[in-house]
């Protein structure tokens, strides 16, 4: 609510503090969330290494987009090394939940032949996927 503007006006510092009370419960959406602000700096100093730490608690909890975005860290190297082994993992946990975003990843992957095995019925299927669930942003693969 305090992050998007909706019915109050935005404020970053309210929601960082809601957030944090809820993620320091173990709530995964919180420690999603504020893992976001702090990759994003919105409201707050930008902080790679509290933004994975966060992120890690989420994505240990099955939360798809935190397993996306850690695996995001990864590839591009973020506050961590580069490593394309460790983001297909964390794509792969995050595909298997449904997201759509890390199956395009996994199948550009695969195209590609970053970090694994080219695979061209696994990256069909991975995309057709994609198609299915009617992902808009990727219409066009």
């Amino acid at each position: 609510m305090y992050f998007d503007g909706q019915s109050v006006e935005r404020d970053y510092v309210r929601a960082r503090k809601l957030w944090e009370k809820a993620a320091s419960q173990g709530h995964r959406h919180a420690q999603h969330n504020l893992g976001t602000l702090y990759f994003n700096a919105q409201g707050v100093a930008q902080d790679y290494v509290r933004a994975r730490r966060l992120w890690e608690k989420a994505a240990s909890q099955k939360h798809a987009p935190a397993q996306y975005n850690l695996g995001l860290m990864y590839a591009k190297g973020y506050g961590v090394a580069q490593d394309y082994v460790r983001a297909r993992r964390l794509w792969e946990k995050a595909a298997s939940q449904g997201h759509a975003d890390a199956r395009y990843v996994l199948g550009a992957m695969r195209q590609a032949s970053e970090g694994v095995t080219q695979d061209s019925e696994k990256t069909r299927e991975l995309l057709k996927k994609i198609r299915v669930q009617g992902d808009m942003a990727h219409k066009e693969v």
